[in-house]
């Protein structure tokens, strides 16, 4: 039976032989529980720790300690990095099973994450779904051509209507009713886009003391970053993964830009993880430019000025005193972000929405409109425009055509 409070225990990497394996226990009391098999200090793993411990009968590896706040089911959380043996990860695990682990069900690491706020209810549907079809994207295959058929249907339904106009047969209700099912159509493929869209990681750089993790907190709308005067509080910076008008952001907080020592260390492991699919806002409170080795990272840069309650400089302002910009630096960000396809999805709404309005008034336009979004929806679907147009033809030539 499951219980929230057991240790339970996993293997987190595929099975087989590896280099390198990882074995995942969560629950309260998982970190006393790996300690007393490697005979380790007590404590040695309680909250963000590392350590190379020997656990017997399973040699030697790294262990990682994660506290509640920064693990991914929400709460203590240890992963162990051991070789890749098939034979040594089942001894490993018959060994923690044996101190009072109990094995994991399926799933039930991101349900604990679940629970606790870690992870929406959306990501986990995303997730199985991708599972299911090993890691194809079916159900936006799917969504996409239903709306490709549902608006080849409106465009034979008004395009008959027009033709036959002179005869007095021009019923356009149905028309209309059939365009409206096709915005219907369109706005379900843009939500599950954007659903589909990947955490895009947001770093927040800066010089040191000028309210990084701060706003961290702000963006987050919660605690999960230390704050504090002293220099050097962020090394190893929190982590928090947020949504923003349904759009999907893993804030990272980072260490100061002109620190010292391990700081500067630090810093410049955060410059070699980025990209050029990572945002930097570049925090400063004297409006000073970003630095050449953040612009060397190709990171899309975001200027921000902090304390913008003690200055009037002219830019994007946050206040983390007053609160001012923060709406607005949200909006910024789900601005620079797009899911893949959502452009001409948006497209496709705005366009359906327009034929809606014109059917009636003037039928002839609400036909181009209508063109045009199958022939993007057919590209999006990977069928050609031309061939869209042949078989809607061939649907309306008499027996033995």
């Amino acid at each position: 039976m499951s219980r929230e409070g057991d240790v339970i225990v996993a293997r987190a990497t595929p099975p087989g032989l590896s280099a390198l394996a990882v074995v995942r226990l969560s629950g309260p009391g998982c970190a006393a529980l790996v300690e007393g098999l490697a005979q380790a200090p007590r404590g040695r793993l309680s909250g963000m720790r590392r350590a190379l411990i020997t656990i017997p009968g399973s040699g030697d590896m790294v262990a990682l300690g994660w506290p509640p706040d920064r693990s991914y089911t929400g709460e203590e959380m240890v992963e162990l990095i051991c070789h890749g043996i098939p034979e040594g990860v089942a001894a490993l695990l018959e060994t923690l099973l044996g101190a009072g682990a109990r094995s994991a069900l399926p799933g039930e690491f991101t349900g604990r994450a679940w629970r606790n706020g870690r992870i929406s209810a959306d990501r986990i549907i995303e997730l199985a779904a991708a599972t299911e079809t090993g890691g194809r994207v079916e159900p936006m295959d799917r969504a996409v051509s239903e709306l490709l058929e549902r608006v080849s249907g409106a465009l034979e339904t008004l395009e008959g209507a027009i033709e036959f106009q002179e005869e007095g047969f021009l019923e356009l209700e149905d028309c209309r009713s059939r365009i409206e099912e096709s915005v219907g159509a369109a706005e379900r493929v843009l939500l599950m886009a954007r659903r589909l869209q990947r955490s895009v990681r947001v770093f927040i750089t800066g010089r040191v003391n000028t309210g990084k993790s701060t706003l961290m907190n702000l963006l987050c709308g919660e605690r999960a970053a230390l704050v504090d005067p002293e220099p050097g509080t962020t090394r190893d910076g929190a982590r928090r993964e947020v949504t923003m008008a349904g759009k999907r952001f893993l804030l990272a907080d980072t260490p100061g830009f002109d620190g010292e020592g391990l700081d500067g260390k630090a810093f410049q492991l955060v410059l070699d993880e980025m990209d050029g699919e990572d945002v930097a806002l570049w925090l400063s409170d004297r409006g000073e430019e970003p630095p050449g080795v953040l612009k060397a990272t190709g990171a899309r840069l975001l200027p921000v000025l902090s304390r913008s309650d003690t200055h009037r400089l002219e830019g994007l302002r946050v206040s983390s005193f007053t609160g001012e910009g923060v709406d607005l630096l949200k909006r910024e960000l789900v601005g620079l972000v797009q899911a893949p396809g959502e452009q001409e999805v948006l497209e496709m709404v705005s366009m359906l929405r327009e034929a809606v309005r014109w059917v009636e008034e003037a039928p002839e336009i609400a036909s181009e409109l209508l063109r045009q979004v199958e022939s993007i929806a057919g590209g999006m679907s990977g069928i050609r425009p031309g061939r869209i147009a042949v078989e809607r033809a061939l649907k309306v030539l008499c027996v033995g055509k």
